[in-house]
């Protein structure tokens, strides 16, 4: 079974106004240099989204590896 998932250029995902800016702000922290971020949200407020958005943006042509617990 292949687990591999392929978006179309048209695929959006779009963020609620919160995980936009928090989006905004890994972004900008990534372009000042960061490896390494860790960001935080309450259940159920779209960490999930944000990540799944990073990796469509800019992640796209890599292998990359999401652990969540059940």
């Amino acid at each position: 079974m292949n687990n591999i998932v392929s978006y179309k250029n048209d695929d959006l995902i779009e963020l609620l106004p919160h995980n936009q800016e928090l989006f905004d702000k890994i972004l900008s922290a990534m372009d000042d240099g960061y490896l390494k971020i860790f960001y935080s949200e309450t259940t159920g407020w779209g960490k999930s989204f944000i990540f799944m958005k990073l990796v469509k943006e800019l992640f796209y042509d890599k292998k990359v590896l999401y652990v969540a617990p059940k």
